[in-house]
């Protein structure tokens, strides 16, 4: 018999499964035949070997090993720690803003520095204390300044000094006219009115006569002190009736007494009676009247023994 030529021993691939090759050359290559198991689990020709297990010769594991050796299992990558968009803080917020506010506008500075700033409690009570102690000793100033705020000072501006060669004018100054009593002006009147008082004048009734729809004439009692007699008398009577506007142009009269007692008789302290005639003479009836006539009787004293002036114009 001829010399059998050498068996091939290359690696051999059967079905996706890589057999190496053996390094015992008295053993058959590897194939699918081998991994039949035999009777209770066993290979026919190398023995009791799990399908799991490396083969002893070339210590090569099955595909499904060998391919976990060759590429061993990554790591997850790590993400990197995610972190918040970077918002620009508003001025008013930084240490910068709440300064400058302090400065120019210390009430929303202050309020500024407690809410936002990160500022120790004893800087923000120190800032706070020194802000109510300015403002204490500005009001006290303010208080104690004589000059009052809005005042202002008038500056006197230098004027340019005239010289007249004119001969000054002499003003005419009205020369006082003197006041008669008894009166026999309305200028005498009116002056002894100026001069009375209506201190001791008290008034206790008053209604009005005549015609008092279309022109009322005023009618009023008073009591006078009977220790004001004579020119005094006359100046309170007519300072009362001035006072009162008792120049009506439908006439007027008024009674005077000592006391309430002697209401409803003839007056015994005086009167005044006021008389108003139209262009014809007769009493005027129109209050709008004109051209009128007017005639006043001043009687001082009772009206038996009193003395009686009549002043017309």
């Amino acid at each position: 018999m001829g010399q059998q030529p050498p068996e091939d021993r290359s690696p051999v691939w059967e079905g996706g499964t890589y057999f190496p090759p053996p390094s015992n050359p008295n053993q058959p290559p590897l194939n699918s035949q081998f991994l039949q198991q035999g009777p209770q689990g066993q290979y026919p020709m190398h023995g009791n070997y799990p399908l799991q297990q490396q083969y002893p010769q070339q210590g090569y594991p099955r595909q499904q090993n060998y391919q976990q050796y060759q590429q061993p299992p990554m790591m997850p990558p790590i993400k990197p720690p995610s972190y918040p968009a970077f918002v620009p803080q508003k001025w008013y917020r930084t240490n910068a803003g709440i300064i400058a506010l302090l400065i120019f506008f210390f009430p929303a500075g202050l309020y500024l520095m407690w809410k936002y700033s990160r500022w120790p409690k004893n800087a923000k009570l120190i800032v706070t204390g020194m802000l109510a102690f300015c403002v204490l000793m500005a009001g006290i100033a303010n208080a104690a300044s004589p000059i009052q705020q809005g005042s202002q000072v008038a500056v006197p501006t230098q004027q340019p000094i005239v010289v007249s060669t004119k001969a000054p004018i002499p003003t005419l100054t009205p020369t006082p006219q003197p006041i008669h009593y008894p009166p026999t002006t309305e200028a005498d009147l009116r002056g002894l009115a100026a001069k009375g008082t209506v201190s001791a004048i008290l008034e206790f009734h008053s209604e009005s006569v005549g015609l008092t729809g279309a022109c009322p004439q005023p009618k009023r009692e008073i009591t006078v002190d009977p220790s004001v007699t004579g020119q005094q008398l006359a100046e309170d009577l007519l300072a009362y009736f001035y006072t009162q506007q008792l120049d009506s142009p439908c006439g007027s009269i008024v009674f005077s007494y000592h006391n309430q007692g002697e209401a409803n008789d003839i007056y015994t302290a005086g009167r005044v009676r006021f008389d108003v005639t139209d262009s014809s003479g007769a009493s005027n009836v129109d209050p709008n009247a004109s051209n009128l006539k007017y005639t006043l009787t001043l009687d001082i004293g009772g009206a038996i023994a009193g003395q009686e002036y009549v002043v017309t114009y």
